[in-house]
């Protein structure tokens, strides 16, 4: 009896240890951070803005910087020079938080068998549910970006 107890409480703070982990990792690493490049954006306090325009939908306008020039070198850049890292970044977030949350799903799943009683299957299925709608958001999301360029 004492020792199903100590197990429990063992098993809890493991629990703790790991999602406390689990989310500070991505945070302290970028591992599901957008890589960006060098001048991909425009910056105010780096680059002279040379084109832009104005999007909006039903709810908010927003400004797209089409070109700028960087004010040392004087190397002008478009936003369509990135497209082609922009659409390789979206299809690695897609991947890189579907794999991520693979590891979390997993450990869901065996604490809901462990302390639940649950089918491990059933509850690894149901966060693998939430996983795919996770990374599908993702992917979507940032591949968002990529249809700014509206002339």
């Amino acid at each position: 009896m004492i020792f199903n107890n100590v197990e429990e409480r063992i098993s809890r703070n493991a629990e703790t240890i790991f999602w406390i982990i689990y989310l500070l990792v991505p945070l302290f690493t970028g591992l599901l951070a957008y890589n960006w490049l060098p001048h991909e954006s425009y910056s105010p306090e780096r680059d002279e803005l040379i084109a832009a325009h104005e999007i909006s939908d039903d709810e908010k306008t927003g400004t797209v910087y089409d070109a700028w020039k960087d004010k040392k070198t004087g190397r002008v850049y478009t936003l369509a020079e990135f497209e082609d890292h922009r659409r390789s970044e979206s299809k690695r977030m897609g991947y890189t938080w579907f794999g991520y949350g693979i590891i979390g799903c997993a450990f869901f799943a065996f604490r809901q068998f462990r302390l639940a009683g649950k089918k491990f299957v059933v509850s690894f299925m149901q966060a693998m549910a939430v996983n795919i709608a996770i990374a599908l958001f993702m992917y979507f999301n940032s591949e968002a970006t990529n249809n700014r360029i509206i002339h």
